[in-house]
């Protein structure tokens, strides 16, 4: 019958933190059954749909620790016993403001891995979705 094509945007984490191993370079971990999850609540379970998993676009974007230290005066205010008042916070000796940086890099295309495709078919979460 008809082809419909959907996308899913899966936003992992934000103001996360990374570990910083020995060659410098960091470290984000995810565990594997948090992609299955997000799957098993973003589609709905019908038996009238089959699914193909075509692709997926990975893209990092990460800030200096001056952006995380702005985040963290900011959200330390909020909650119900906030007053409501964002603290000043600057980074600069002689004015206001911020300086740090901000990069990000986007990977298009992924394909998943074999075992990936059968646990999308096998996994008490994703079964259900009907995915092929």
């Amino acid at each position: 019958g008809e082809v419909t094509s959907k996308t899913l945007e899966w936003i992992i984490t934000t103001a996360q933190n990374t570990d910083k191993p020995a060659q410098g370079l960091p470290v984000f971990k995810l565990l594997g059954n948090n992609f299955y999850s997000f799957l098993q609540n973003e589609l709905e379970e019908d038996p009238n749909v089959t699914r193909f998993f075509t692709d997926v676009d990975v893209e990092f974007i990460a800030g200096g620790l001056e952006l995380k230290a702005f985040n963290d005066i900011a959200l330390a205010n909020t909650g119900i016993t906030s007053s409501q008042e964002v603290p000043s916070y600057s980074n600069l000796s002689n004015g206001i403001g911020i300086i740090s940086s901000k990069a990000s890099s986007r990977v298009n295309g992924l394909d998943l891995t074999d075992d990936t495709k059968i646990e999308l078919r096998t996994s008490a979460m994703t079964e259900k979705l009907n995915f092929q």
